[in-house]
């Protein structure tokens, strides 16, 4: 659990679970030294009334109308500072959850986040010209926009088949969407560019510099729009035809992706080698190949964004007790892999959207068909919609020691290794 609210942004927070307990509380603000009247198991009502909050008058009913599925949010300002409250219903995978909690995976999560108004306050509001305004009303829409489009809830609702895979996938959507490059990127500059205004009589002029912001922040937030429209295509549609393909043209398929990613390997002077398979064309399986180009370029570019430079990216075929397997393997030095027990099923937070071991976002990967870490989810889903099954872990092959005599080999990384497992027909 202490994992799932150290992914939130900075503040306080208190997860109750569905009976209107408290179950756990992070932040400053909810230090035993200070509200010493918190203990286990106590409710939401005396939680709202406790010394740090009672001030704000936050009726209780938002918490019965949260176990409901209702969302309530608040803005109080108290001495130059905005005190930002909410209350909703969350979902936590299970094996973020301690044996301590209760088995049911949805919670109540009670956010308050404090701001110092003059970071965000905008001086001579007043004097903001009719387009400006139009702006600001057009960044508020695109929020609203990028909700509906990931409107997760309505989605569940509709679909069965997935209906459990996705609650548990979506946890972070909503802070995610604010982190970072982008969509609060772009809201932060637009409040600079609109301070640097000067205006006179229709005419506006702000400083180049300010523009540029905005410009680069628009641009990945359209990705980012693009991203999650493309995204919801591929969790709804799982009814496309699946074709008998020789193993031998799935080879060559991985192949020809590779080659169309030259450009993204010279970004950190990578390669791709890629092993052959004897008797190949006398093995069949059933796949979608414009879905199998997709997750094979997905897969490509996450093992180069998260392996070093000058490294290579190796993918073996294998035929074994009538299961074709594809495994891509490369070295990564990110921290957290080594300390992740994938024997255990911690891997599958690997295929949660917005999941990152690393919080440096690298976007010179602009092959990379979903931004936000979407690509793992996407990959699982279609896999899944094939027939087939995905695992993700360590290996010491010693291929970089034994084989390729990487440099990189006496450093301190991992061999990650992503396999895909088909049915032979």
């Amino acid at each position: 659990m202490d994992s799932f609210l150290s992914a939130l942004p900075i503040g306080n927070y208190a997860v109750f679970s569905n009976q209107l307990k408290l179950k756990l509380v992070k932040g400053a603000e909810f230090d035993e030294a200070k509200i010493g009247e918190f203990h286990d198991d106590l409710s939401s009502d005396h939680f709202l009334s406790s010394s740090s909050l009672a001030k704000f008058n936050i009726s209780h009913t938002h918490f019965l109308q949260a176990v409901k599925g209702e969302t309530y949010t608040s803005e109080i300002l108290i001495e130059n500072t905005i005190h930002c409250f909410g209350i909703s219903s969350i979902s936590i995978p299970q094996n973020l959850i301690s044996d301590t909690f209760d088995n049911s995976e949805q919670f109540i999560l009670f956010s308050w986040v404090q701001k110092n108004q003059r970071d965000i306050n905008y001086s001579n509001l007043e004097d903001i010209s009719e387009k400006q305004v139009r702006v600001v009303s057009y960044e508020e829409s695109l929020f609203q926009e990028i909700k509906d489009i990931f409107d997760w809830k309505k989605e569940i609702g509709k679909k069965g088949k997935h209906k459990s895979w996705m609650l548990k996938a979506l946890p972070n959507l909503n802070t995610s969407l604010m982190q970072g490059t982008g969509l609060g990127g772009l809201v932060t500059s637009m409040g600079a560019m609109i301070r640097k205004v000067e205006k006179k009589g229709k005419v506006v002029t702000i400083p180049i510099r300010n523009f540029e912001l905005v410009e680069e922040n628009f641009k990945f937030t359209k990705k980012l729009v693009n991203s999650l429209a493309v995204a919801q295509r591929y969790f709804e549609e799982s009814d496309f035809e699946l074709k008998l393909l020789n193993v031998q043209d799935v080879i060559q398929l991985v192949q020809n992706v590779a080659d169309d990613l030259d450009d993204m390997l010279a970004i950190k002077k990578q390669n791709i080698l890629i092993s052959v398979l004897p008797n190949a064309s006398s093995y069949y399986v059933n796949l979608n190949k414009d879905r199998l180009i997709t997750l094979t370029k997905e897969l490509f570019i996450n093992a180069m964004k998260y392996s070093p430079d000058g490294v290579s990216l190796i993918v073996l075929f294998l035929i074994t007790e009538k299961k074709f397997l594809i495994k891509f393997i490369n070295p990564s030095s990110e921290e957290g892999i080594a300390a992740v027990d994938f024997g255990h099923s911690d891997d599958l937070a690997f295929f949660h959207p917005f999941f990152r071991l690393n919080k440096v976002v690298d976007e010179r990967y602009d092959k990379e068909e979903f931004a936000l870490g979407l690509g793992l989810a996407i990959v699982k889903k279609i896999i899944e919609d094939m027939g087939g099954n995905i695992h993700i872990g360590t290996i010491q092959s010693g291929i970089y020691t034994n084989v390729l005599h990487s440099e990189h080999a006496e450093g301190d990384f991992a061999e990650v290794c992503i396999t895909l497992e088909f049915d032979l027909e």
